[in-house]
């Protein structure tokens, strides 16, 4: 939402408000190249696709109370025209990729990100402690002193080797 605030875009509760923001958010921010992550992979990916899709435009599989088909009517065929005007948005490999495909990028970048704000909180809380520690002990106090107090792990072991 912090994005939508920035360029004055509201949150879309329709398709084309959907193309829309995603327009202006590609046009403005340089580091969104694909701004719509949907996955049209043949098989359950596009199947799911289209049947929400044609569900929200008012489409049916069949004529109530018959087994005529009905997908292929005005419904049918605004779904797929949608499903063609969302590809410009999408990922060049959006008709090859599926969901397990796209959750496997998201969940890595998600372990990427936690990885790198526990690595920044421990080096400041290092520099906290180093901080502290040469503040309490004495001016003549080694550099090792210093280590000592910032990696705890490390001088036992070195305390369990000697």
């Amino acid at each position: 939402r912090d994005i939508f605030r920035r360029h004055g875009i509201t949150v879309p509760t329709t398709y084309a408000q959907m193309l829309q923001a995603a327009t202006v958010l590609r046009a403005k921010e340089p580091g969104i190249a694909n701004p719509i992550a949907q996955t049209f992979a043949q098989g359950w990916d596009l199947a799911t696709e289209f049947t929400n899709m044609l569900a929200s435009m008012g489409g049916r599989f069949f004529v109530p109370g018959t087994a005529e088909p009905a997908f292929q009517g005005p419904a049918g065929v605004a779904t797929v025209e949608l499903m063609r005007s969302l590809l410009s948005q999408m990922s060049p490999n959006a008709l090859a990729s599926n969901s397990d495909d796209v959750m496997v990028r998201v969940t890595a970048t998600v372990r990427r990100a936690r990885t790198a704000r526990r690595v920044a909180s421990r080096s400041l809380v290092s520099r906290r402690l180093a901080k502290r520690a040469s503040r309490l002990l004495p001016r003549a106090a080694s550099r090792t002193a210093v280590r000592r107090v910032r990696t705890p792990r490390a001088t036992r072991r070195r305390t369990k080797r000697t």
